[in-house]
């Protein structure tokens, strides 16, 4: 889940002291079953607002004349498909707004 969120490996060398992070190659795996701090900041570096806003708290009001996401949220399918494990749609909210989702499914699902 590490990789498709971005994250990298810490470390590959099984011989090294276990850094504590699920994102590494330990020959002690009980000591790497959770991301750690450099996980969690690198996710945040990635992710974060960059102008520190509350994007809900931005989005129209349900009485709005803007429009709403489609009931599944998803929106217009962009690319992709059900077969090929990867999806994107795109939501048009209005006014520039838009949302974007990937769905990945794993091998086997009807997702």
């Amino acid at each position: 889940m590490g990789h498709a969120l971005g994250l990298d490996h810490q470390d590959e060398d099984f011989d090294n002291a276990s850094l504590g992070t699920c994102l590494e190659y330990t020959n002690r795996p009980k000591s790497n079953q959770t991301p750690n701090r450099r996980d969690y900041r690198d996710l945040k570096a990635m992710y974060a607002e960059a102008d520190e806003t509350t994007t809900v708290s931005q989005l129209p009001a349900a009485r709005s004349t803007e429009r709403a996401p489609a009931a599944d949220g998803w929106g217009d399918l962009v690319s992709g498909s059900v077969h090929s494990g990867e999806r994107i749609f795109v939501a048009d909210l209005g006014n520039g707004r838009r949302i974007i989702t990937m769905v990945l499914s794993s091998e086997g699902s009807e997702g």
